[in-house]
């Protein structure tokens, strides 16, 4: 069984996926010892537009390239170059979400909260706000903080329209996955996770 899913490889997900793979390196292994670059599956079903190098960990020179694939070429992660579903719930045991819509998500909320020997870490941003949820959070929570539609699949960007139009990126999406790099590493070190809800806001 593969233990750990990465969903999505974009805005987060590519930042998360660097850091991770650093903490993985045999001179800083930060991980249980059980625990390799083989250990995490990434899905995503996109490739990498010249959009995507603005704010994303991407080059010019990989326009094209699924970016899940990417994540296996660079750092040794499985990639599965999908949308995750319904049908990839059962084969981890952590997710970590930097996906796109309310509809992955949701359905990993319900997944964990019938199976209490889960976990997951939801890392979001929409330009300088940033905020990270956890399987600890409640529910109801969790479902309403994806609004009115959880089961939209509509994709949306870690940055605003309006700060692209004016060429201002902002690294809410670099601080949301520090921050769950940081609550998944708690995971290891057997500390508690943080507050059920966290939301710092720039």
């Amino acid at each position: 069984m593969d233990e750990y899913a990465i969903i999505g490889a974009g805005g987060i997900g590519s930042h998360f996926c660097r850091i991770l793979s650093q903490l993985l390196r045999p001179e800083n292994k930060q991980l249980g010892a059980d625990v390799n670059a083989e250990s995490f599956v990434v899905y995503d079903f996109d490739v990498v537009e010249p959009k995507n190098t603005r704010w994303q960990d991407y080059t010019m020179e990989e326009i094209g390239v699924p970016k899940a694939m990417l994540m296996t070429l660079r750092y040794g992660f499985h990639s599965r170059v999908k949308r995750f579903d319904m049908s990839d719930l059962g084969q981890h045991d952590v997710y970590l979400i930097a996906a796109d819509n309310a509809r992955v998500r949701r359905q990993v909320f319900d997944h964990v909260a019938q199976a209490p020997d889960k976990a997951f870490v939801d890392m979001r941003a929409e330009g300088d706000v940033y905020g990270v949820f956890t399987h600890t959070c409640p529910h109801a929570t969790l479902l309403a903080s994806l609004g009115a539609d959880t089961d939209s699949a509509v994709g949306f960007s870690c940055q605003r329209q309006a700060d692209q139009e004016s060429n201002r990126i902002q690294l809410g999406n670099q601080a949301a996955a520090v921050m769950g790099m940081d609550i998944f590493l708690r995971h290891y070190r057997k500390l508690p996770y943080p507050a059920s809800l966290v939301r710092p806001i720039i």
